[in-house]
């Protein structure tokens, strides 16, 4: 598929289910559960879309014997999983560098997280995952746990973060995570991010080899331009993330923003087989998900965060979209992350 909406390559999707596999779960139960073909996950440098994947990880987080999976998952992580971006982390020559290309790169990976890497003190750096569209806690988790496993594998053995905190965690236990990580682990944490020493970065790598890295470089960089030649959908719902608080969320306002014509985004949108109400809606009804399942917002915040004017208009719509209130859907998720 060509990158018209927010995605993700599929060498990463194939290695979750080989981890599903592994994990003793039949992987094509689940896609079948999630309503995805089979054969999505065929072509290593495709891409499949953030909304198969999220429906993907849904039906993974559903399944009561996957508690845990993003450590069990990180237990078979390799390189190549992550495509060309896989091979350039093993090939440099410091965990600094590691952590610049993953930043710098990500979108190889998915066009639904950005990392960024900035100081928080002298001596301290935080690298910070922010989810540009609604995305499963747990396949961050999981990409989290598996980045971290591949660098683990080809830097120094000293080499481990000092802090790490997690959204999300109701599948997993803190003292396994910890000791994964070998660091004080902060489960249901208001954001995803990993605070490193200057010293652990400056640690160098196993295996540099800094005369191919060019070579991966230019073929990452022709990959995303590639794909953002036809990612109108994607850059509306980062738009649309972005504004949704405010309401300013209006086609027309978008239009100005993306330096488009109304008219060129609607007749896009419908060669797409949407609508840019429809992807609005979509896009709200992601983020409603997702802050209903993080118990600290109360519905007024959520509300706010929404831009509804009330509870009741809030209720109305997530019914017509769901067939289910916001609190019985707050209650099912808690039911189900209940041991």
């Amino acid at each position: 598929m060509s990158m018209t909406t927010p995605s993700t390559i599929s060498s990463w999707g194939r290695f979750v289910a080989e981890g599903l596999r592994h994990a003793g779960q039949e992987p094509a139960e689940i896609l079948q559960r999630a309503a995805i073909p089979l054969d999505v996950f065929v072509e290593p440098n495709g891409r499949v879309s953030v909304e198969q994947m999220t429906r993907f990880w849904e039906a993974i987080s559903a399944s009561s014997q996957l508690e845990n999976f993003p450590l069990s998952l990180a237990e078979k992580a390799h390189p190549e999983m992550f495509s060309g971006l896989g091979l350039a982390i093993v090939l440099s020559e410091t965990v600094y560098e590691v952590v610049l290309r993953l930043c710098k790169f990500s979108e190889v990976l998915s066009s639904a997280v950005e990392l960024d890497l900035h100081s928080v003190e002298s001596d301290r750096f935080e690298l910070r995952y922010t989810a540009l569209v609604p995305v499963h806690d747990m396949a961050v988790q999981s990409f989290m746990t598996c980045g971290y496993k591949i660098v683990k594998d080809v830097a120094d053995a000293e080499f481990r973060p000092a802090r790490v905190s997690m959204r999300g965690g109701g599948g997993l236990d803190r003292e396994k995570v910890e000791a994964f990580f070998q660091c004080e682990v902060e489960l249901n944490a208001d954001a995803f991010k990993v605070v490193f020493t200057k010293a652990s970065l400056e640690l160098p790598c196993l295996y540099p080899n800094p005369g191919l890295i060019p070579g991966l470089e230019t073929w990452m960089d022709r990959h995303i331009s590639e794909s953002r030649r036809t990612s109108l959908q994607a850059a509306l719902t980062r738009i649309v993330v972005q504004r949704m608080s405010s309401g300013d969320v209006g086609l027309q306002s978008m239009a100005a923003a993306l330096h488009k014509s109304e008219r060129t985004i609607q007749r896009t949108l419908k060669h797409e087989g949407t609508t840019f109400r429809e992807l609005v809606d979509q896009t709200r009804l992601g983020l409603a998900k997702e802050y209903l399942a993080r118990s600290e917002l109360s519905m007024t915040n959520i509300c706010y965060l929404l831009a509804f004017s009330d509870q009741s208009n809030f209720t109305k719509a997530f019914k017509r979209w769901t067939g289910q209130t916001p609190s019985e859907y707050r209650t099912a998720i808690k039911r189900d992350a209940t041991p």
